[in-house]
């Protein structure tokens, strides 16, 4: 599964929209719409958002481990 695919199946397991996950993440709508479809790559800050709201990074990244780190709730 490729990264876009992975931010777009975290998104969905928390229930946000684009607009709604674009917020979480401190980004703006459409570059998230452009993460999703693979046009960008986000950076570290994305990743460092998403990790503050219980997403393994690694799992972002790689696909490897859980989706979601252990006690850790949106």
């Amino acid at each position: 599964m490729e990264l876009s695919a992975r931010l777009k199946q975290a998104r969905e397991s928390i229930a946000k929209s684009q607009k709604q996950m674009a917020k979480l993440a401190g980004a703006s709508y459409r570059v998230w719409q452009s993460y999703e479809a693979g046009k960008v790559i986000p950076g570290g800050k994305i990743f460092e958002a998403l990790s503050e709201h219980g997403f393994n990074a690694n799992w972002l990244l790689t696909g490897k481990g859980s989706m979601r780190i252990e006690g850790m709730d949106d």
